[in-house]
């Protein structure tokens, strides 16, 4: 079988470009979720801290447990998670890339082996379906994102449901 290159790779460190924001990508969305996250617990622990009277050693203790702990927790997960969100995307991209190059290459295979008249048909025919991949595969991501969490609703359903049975009986 023929080598097949790979598509170049998807930059996907702007992370807070105002196009990755408009693009609708889950990486660029979990980053600012987890830096909203931090913010707010960074405030309710100052908030706590200052306004619950307590000595200065446990405003300090309740800073850091309540606020300062997990703001860093929050902002190194959102880091974490649109970094694996981009990567997964970066993923689907060059996996559906390379299906459908081996799909082409299938394609033209076969009309090779039917014959030359068929075969001539094939170029108008591959740019065709080169336009409409590329046209719609940007939707791939998306759907697998859609897929997960239908996938862990219905986990919880499950186990919710399973919970009831058990503590029916």
């Amino acid at each position: 079988m023929r080598q097949i290159p790979l598509y170049q790779r998807i930059d996907g460190t702007c992370l807070y470009s105002s196009k990755a924001r408009q693009s609708g990508q889950p990486g660029p969305a979990a980053l600012r979720a987890g830096n909203l996250l931090a913010v707010v617990c960074l405030s309710f622990g100052t908030a706590l801290a200052a306004f619950v009277p307590a000595a200065l050693e446990q405003r300090i203790v309740s800073l850091f447990f309540f606020g300062l702990i997990p703001a860093v927790g929050f902002y190194a997960g959102g880091h974490i998670l649109s970094q694996l969100l981009v990567f997964g995307g970066e993923l689907c991209d060059m996996v559906v890339a390379r299906c459908f190059r081996y799909a082409v290459l299938l394609v033209n295979d076969l009309m090779s082996w039917l014959g030359p008249g068929v075969s001539s048909k094939l170029p108008a025919l591959r740019q065709k379906v080169y336009y409409s991949v590329h046209r719609s595969y940007w939707r791939v991501p998306r759907a697998i994102v859609d897929f997960s969490c239908l996938l862990i609703r219905s986990a919880a359903r499950f186990i919710i449901r399973m919970q009831q049975l058990k503590s029916g009986r």
